[in-house]
């Protein structure tokens, strides 16, 4: 997962429109499918003795022991589902981007979803929509 941002004046191009950006900032999941060599791995450098917790992600005030929590693909998963899907959906963080476009990909229930957040809307950008596989594929071409 990072968290990256750009300044200058650029122009993000959501595939229907270009919106004005002033800074661009990408938030990228990186996850695994169940069937992959990578998820094998982690599993195998993660694997535990006892029973792992599956916690529900939520807004709370308590959070559990890092630890715990992030020894288990399923609670990533679930806070960056969380994550993406608050952003999308919140009417209080669109206006305070301003000219700042946020670029979501990879944190979705949906894998291959990615979204742009701009000061009041949120755009599906199916062009960026890609398997973990794809991307390693793409970056290793560069």
């Amino acid at each position: 997962m990072s968290l990256e941002g750009e300044e200058g004046s650029s122009c993000c191009d959501t595939g229907w429109k270009t919106v004005p950006c002033a800074k661009i900032m990408h938030f990228c999941c990186d996850r695994y499918s169940k069937r992959s060599l990578k998820s094998a791995e982690q599993q195998h450098r993660y694997g535990q003795s006892k029973q792992a917790k599956v916690f529900e992600v939520r807004e709370q005030y308590k959070t559990p022991d890092a630890q715990e929590f992030f020894s288990v693909s399923a609670n990533k998963a679930a806070l960056l589902n969380f994550l993406c899907e608050t952003w999308s959906n919140s009417e209080q963080l669109n206006p305070a981007l301003g000219s700042t476009c946020l670029y979501l990909g990879g944190g979705f229930n949906e894998e291959t979803k990615s979204m742009l957040i701009t000061e009041g809307s949120a755009t599906d950008i199916a062009a960026l929509e890609s398997t973990q596989q794809e991307a390693d594929n793409a970056s290793c071409h560069l």
